[in-house]
């Protein structure tokens, strides 16, 4: 999967007898174990990237905490972690001593801002479609899916495709309920991410209420 660059679309004719072909095996699909194979090869030559620049339709099957999610990406679940953002710890974990460490706030105290921004990301994507950009680096050590995320929104800043969007890794940070952190080599949006942690951090919003 490489979601930083659109994928070449077959021609017009080829694209129109492709679609009709998987509706007509998506009907036997479900009981031809043969037809699921071709609907999903089809599906790869087709692309699953409708806006160019970045991929999707996916669906979100559930939020981990604020910064980490489950998608359902063609049949597969796959965890995803936003790239570029940190979110504060709400589960126990070495993370989550080191940062009580550097914030001297109470383990409890963490791990309640933990839970609001698993709750803020959780309504960031309430009801959309999502959609994935990588950087460089595609997995991390956990083997977790390194993605920018978009869903559509009129009021978005991100433009792909002549369409908007709003990015969820910078709404965390804007907000105030992620930090920036910056791995490199995924430093696309990196000075975007500081700068607006910075504000946030200066209007005291989200987590640096307290934090």
């Amino acid at each position: 999967m490489n979601a930083s660059r659109s994928k070449k679309q077959p021609a017009p004719l080829l694209a129109f007898f492709i679609l009709v072909l998987l509706v007509l095996l998506t009907a036997f699909g479900d009981r031809v174990p043969v037809l699921s194979v071709a609907i999903h090869g089809l599906q790869k030559v087709f692309g699953s990237g409708l806006v160019k620049g970045i991929e999707g339709p996916y669906e979100m099957v559930r939020v981990t905490d604020g910064d980490t999610l489950v998608l359902k990406i063609g049949r597969k679940e796959e965890k995803v972690r936003l790239i570029g953002v940190d979110t504060p710890e709400k589960y126990s974990s070495d993370k989550l001593e080191r940062d009580l460490e550097t914030s001297g706030l109470s383990e409890e105290e963490m791990k309640r801002l933990g839970e609001q921004a698993s709750n803020e990301t959780t309504e960031f994507l309430k009801n959309k479609l999502l959609y994935l950009e990588l950087d460089t680096s595609e997995r991390d050590r956990y083997g977790r899916l390194l993605v920018y995320v978009y869903y559509s929104d009129s009021q978005g800043t991100w433009v792909f495709d002549k369409q908007t969007f709003k990015q969820l890794n910078f709404e965390l940070v804007k907000s105030g309920w992620a930090d920036a952190l910056t791995v490199p080599p995924n430093v696309k949006y990196a000075e975007i991410y500081v700068s607006a942690s910075q504000e946030a951090r200066a209007k005291k919003l989200g987590m640096w209420e307290i934090y």
